[in-house]
């Protein structure tokens, strides 16, 4: 698996130094920055190093020139109370409260003309900044003998990967302590070792999904209730490929994320909330039900930690 890193603004800069990029060739996204004296942005330089090593970006992804990250959600106590009513997301219809998972965020691709998948992470390589690729670490991605059964049209799925044990024995012959530790042994380990403990029944790393950003179309643009709406039937679809959990008890599950009603009361909401923090979770994310999927990187008002 391909070292991971922070990238910082220096990063960058002595990579195109070190690659012999001349920083005035790479294409800027906002030129009216530049010219007012502002620097390129992260991701021009991303971009450009990535093309350096001859990168393409997958043909469903490169659908989305602008495409950073998976969405990212906001800290309530990050949130600046005189411009967004904190109070409306225990009341409004438009809110839905969501567990919030201590997995590996993930976008699933499928593209139906190769009958292929990804599982593409939020990191990226440090050696070239391609995408990393979880897929061949995953018993379900990595295997083939259910792609047939899948729907003929492509499809992007945003999702949490969650290990349904704590206690893993990794590549190195230690045990992990969490689930979260367990998920990412799995996943950034040796993709051998990760599927012969999954094929052993020894880790199942199962798929929460809660978003849909293509569906055979694109749909970012389309509000959070039919994206949801859309990953929900994707995800039961995927459900059922699986062969019967009787025969092989092995997969992993397609799980819909568990959500709040959205005519729920406040103190139903707040009754959510306290049933995942008794089930170990990390607590709860708000959606906006009306919001469009922000693909920048940066963190908004559209999912809310709590």
């Amino acid at each position: 698996m391909p070292a991971t890193g922070t990238f910082t603004s220096e990063w960058f800069k002595n990579k195109i130094n070190e690659l012999g990029i001349q920083e005035s060739s790479i294409p800027e996204s906002h030129p009216e920055w530049v010219s007012s004296g502002r620097n390129r942005t992260n991701a021009d330089f991303r971009r450009a190093i990535a093309e350096y090593y001859g990168s393409k970006e997958h043909p469903l992804l490169g659908k989305f020139p602008d495409y950073e990250s998976p969405q990212l959600c906001k800290n309530i106590t990050d949130i600046n109370s005189k411009s967004f009513d904190i109070e409306q997301i225990y009341s409004s219809i438009d809110f839905v409260f969501q567990t919030k998972l201590d997995g590996i965020r993930c976008l699933i691709v499928y593209q139906a003309s190769t009958k292929s998948f990804h599982l593409y992470g939020r990191n990226r390589s440090v050696l070239n900044c391609h995408p990393i690729d979880y897929a061949p670490n995953h018993i379900f991605f990595a295997n083939d003998l259910y792609l047939p059964r899948l729907a003929n049209d492509d499809f992007i799925l945003d999702c949490e990967i969650k290990s349904r044990e704590n206690e893993v024995l990794t590549a190195e012959g230690e045990a992990t302590r969490t689930a979260l530790n367990a998920t990412v042994s799995m996943l950034s380990g040796p993709a051998e070792h990760a599927n012969s403990m999954q094929r052993m029944g020894q880790c199942h790393l199962d798929i929460f999904v809660f978003d849909c950003l293509w569906a055979g179309q694109d749909f970012t643009h389309k509000p959070y209730r039919e994206r949801l709406q859309a990953a929900c039937f994707i995800a039961d679809n995927l459900q059922q490929s699986l062969p019967p959990q009787d025969v092989s008890g092995l997969m992993p599950s397609f799980i819909k994320i568990q959500s709040t009603n959205p005519t729920d009361t406040k103190e139903q909401r707040l009754q959510f909330y306290e049933f995942c923090i008794a089930s170990g979770e990390e607590g709860c994310v708000v959606k906006d039900l009306n919001a469009l999927y922000d693909m920048s990187g940066n963190r908004g008002t559209f999912a809310i930690k709590l």
